[in-house]
């Protein structure tokens, strides 16, 4: 079975059976996050209009690396080399996944934010950083 249709059958069963099954088989755990992103459009629509927007939401998902990058790099550099920073997020091949139903475009952004909130725990070492830090890890890998 295709990864994207695995992955939209994973999201429209969480929506539509409050399961993560496979056309009523039990699946793999392969992501909890990402069928939920991608579930509701599926689920709530018509197919061909809940796989754009499914799609779309992916492409925003990807998109929003850029502002925890900007963020670890502000707290390093001045504002235009923070702002090129968080552009460079946009430019690695990863991206072109964000046009298929796949993992990468919910974990590359929760990873670029688990990589940022760690660097800050570990600059800041207070209860609030480090518990935003194992939230952001939880995230990344759920």
């Amino acid at each position: 079975m295709p990864d994207e249709f695995l992955y939209a059958e994973l999201g429209r069963g969480a929506y539509e059976r409050h399961s993560l099954d496979v056309l009523g088989r039990t699946a793999p755990f392969y992501s909890l996050v990402h069928p939920l992103v991608i579930g509701a459009p599926l689920s709530f629509t018509g197919p061909e209009l809940g796989y754009k927007l499914a799609k779309s939401l992916q492409v925003i998902a990807m998109m929003c690396a850029a502002f925890p990058a900007y963020a670890w790099a502000r707290s390093l550099v001045s504002p235009p080399w923070a702002l090129l920073a968080g552009a460079l997020t946009l430019v690695p091949p990863t991206l072109a996944y964000s046009g298929l139903l796949v993992t990468e475009a919910t974990f590359y952004p929760a990873f670029v934010l688990a990589s940022w909130a760690s660097a800050r725990a570990i600059a800041r070492p207070t209860l609030a950083t480090q518990g935003f830090a194992v939230a952001t890890i939880v995230l990344a890998a759920a």
